[in-house]
């Protein structure tokens, strides 16, 4: 009897193709995942710092209103520019919030503080005590304030919108 024909052991050519074909999809699935959740995670991080700074400009400009006496001047009804008189410690105040290029400003007391930064659009409506758009400052009961803003991520663009309604806490605007 003669021995069985002894095969080398490893893989031929052909086997280690297929592997490494095999391989070289699985990176590649893998780091298009990688890219896909990488991107994700940066939209949703820079929407989350937009939302969050708009989030903040609402709330300082909440607390100024909330303590205003009455609002003292509005660019034509809508605008982007409002000055109200608030009353503080030191007696009464002029506050002016201003769009300038992309950033609304504060202004009281001779400082000007940036309040938040990428606003395409912000806007007071004054509104009667019926809930009515009203351009009388005699008239007006509360306000509506609206901030649009944009960030521009990846070349990707998040545009977010906050809203409120702001009743002042002795009824005069």
């Amino acid at each position: 009897m003669s021995p069985a024909p002894h095969r080398k052991a490893g893989f031929t050519l052909v086997e280690m193709m297929i592997g490494v074909t095999i391989a070289m999809l699985a990176i590649a699935m893998s780091v298009s995942s990688f890219m896909t959740l990488t991107t994700a995670s940066t939209s949703s991080a820079a929407y989350t710092r937009l939302h969050g700074e708009l989030r903040h400009a609402l709330d300082v400009i909440e607390r100024d209103f909330r303590a205003g006496i009455r609002v003292v001047w509005m660019h034509e009804g809508y605008g982007s520019r409002i000055v109200l008189l608030i009353r503080t410690a030191a007696g009464d105040e002029h506050v002016y919030y201003y769009l300038s290029g992309s950033t609304l400003y504060r202004w009281m007391d001779g400082q000007i503080q940036q309040v938040a930064g990428g606003l395409s659009t912000v806007e007071f409506a004054l509104l009667d005590a019926s809930g009515a758009v009203t351009a009388t400052l005699a008239n007006a009961k509360s306000i509506d304030v609206t901030l649009t803003g944009s960030s521009r991520v990846l070349s990707k663009t998040c545009d977010d919108t906050v809203r409120t309604r702001i009743a002042m806490r002795n009824g005069d605007v």
